[in-house]
């Protein structure tokens, strides 16, 4: 899937990989890592339901 990222000045455009659920579940959907989080520093500030991406330059 493609993704975007977006605010102000930042633009961020990457693949991750999707897996799709078809049919009854029972357990919470969970936000996968692969080729997001390894990409951001992300920090979640549940009290103000904010969440802030900082990204990480790789040399």
């Amino acid at each position: 899937m493609s993704i975007k990222v977006e605010k102000h000045h930042e633009h961020y455009s990457f693949q991750i990989p999707v897996k799709v659920i078809l049919g009854a579940y029972d357990f919470p959907l969970l936000l996968g890592r692969l080729g997001f989080f390894d990409k951001f520093i992300i920090s979640f500030d549940q009290r103000q339901e904010k969440v802030s991406l900082k990204r990480i330059i790789r040399r």
